[in-house]
């Protein structure tokens, strides 16, 4: 991770090649990095190579790999890794739930990430955060606006990233209103 952070990519990956036995905390630490480093298709190979190796892919995986493949815009392999995360059991994990509303919400997929969100059994304030960060990256301010009521409705506190994300859908919207409710809820805070 520490060379990764230092722009040694293949000082990591020569490490990452001496390590004996690779834990799923090194498989995640390597995925994570060669992700951050723009090189999907590096992680995504050592993705498959985790499972042949037998390190069974865990929560932070399958959040990182859902994450790489909304940030391609690739709904297919979007799915097709929340497929393999539900057959693991985590279709009901907090972090894994809001790779997938990320993930959907990138593709433009905003109709199932809020159909996906709706169903969650379990949400926190991130899970939130993902579905209003959705819509304003579609310039949805309403449904932003209204995802955000609807969050201070059921008790949740907004924290720092939530408006953020809420005001980044009011970058078309010319009515005042919905703005000096964000400033008076920040100033409330």
């Amino acid at each position: 991770d520490m060379y990764f952070k230092a722009g040694q990519k293949e000082t990591a990956i020569d490490i990452f090649g001496k390590i004996r036995c690779k834990d799923i905390v090194s498989w995640n630490t390597m995925i994570s990095g060669l992700a951050h480093d723009d090189d999907e298709r590096a992680a995504a190979d050592c993705f498959v190579n985790m499972s042949r190796y037998g390190c069974r892919p865990n929560q932070v995986t399958f959040s990182v790999m859902l994450r790489l493949s909304g940030a391609k815009e690739s709904a297919s392999l979007g799915l097709q890794i929340f497929g393999l995360a539900y057959r693991h059991g985590y279709s009901d994990n907090v972090l894994v739930a809001n790779a997938v509303i990320n993930m959907l919400s990138q593709c433009g997929l905003l109709s199932c990430a809020y159909g996906f969100f709706c169903n969650l059994s379990v949400r926190n304030v991130v899970t939130w955060n993902e579905m209003i960060a959705g819509y304003g990256l579609h310039g949805c301010s309403e449904d932003a606006m209204r995802l955000f009521r609807s969050l201070v409705c059921f008790g949740a506190r907004p924290d720092e990233f939530t408006y953020p994300a809420v005001l980044s859908a009011f970058q078309q919207d010319h009515d005042a209103r919905n703005q000096e409710q964000i400033h008076a809820s920040v100033l409330k805070q």
